[in-house]
């Protein structure tokens, strides 16, 4: 029942959303193969890419908050789990296409002792757009 719901709202969203989503879906399909087998030498190219033309600030706050959206939507309704570099990975390359500029940041947690957690996030301007989760992370930029 729950699955017939979700279809009808699936084609009451607008088109440019609905294009966000398939392109997120398989944008995050293709990354998942190339994160876990290739090192991070043979991608970096990816994460330095520019966004296609600039934006106004209004457009910008405007694809963020589309685009944030949509990750949501990815997350919640795919059956497949992603990692927070996937995701991340896939936020800014939707966020290049609409033409927001942004930065792939890696962070390192190691306040426990002989625990090291890493986790990536996408900032716009020095400004965090999207976290997977939250904590303290020892920042560097990529992009």
């Amino acid at each position: 029942m729950k699955t017939i719901y979700y279809t009808k709202r699936l084609w009451q969203i607008p088109l440019i959303e609905k294009t966000l989503l398939i392109k997120g879906i398989l944008l995050c399909l293709a990354f998942v193969p190339v994160i876990y087998f290739l090192p991070l030498k043979h991608y970096i190219w990816i994460l330095r890419n520019k966004p296609k033309s600039l934006s106004t600030v209004n457009d910008k706050r405007y694809y963020i908050r589309l685009t944030r959206k949509t990750m949501r939507r990815i997350e919640r309704f795919s059956p497949l789990k992603f990692n927070c570099l996937v995701k991340s990975m896939t936020f800014k390359i939707l966020l290049n296409n609409l033409g927001v500029g942004s930065n792939i940041a890696l962070g390192i947690n190691n306040s426990e002792p002989y625990l090291l957690k890493a986790h990536a996030f996408v900032k716009v301007n020095d400004e965090v757009v999207y976290l997977g989760r939250r904590g303290y992370y020892k920042v560097y930029l990529i992009g």
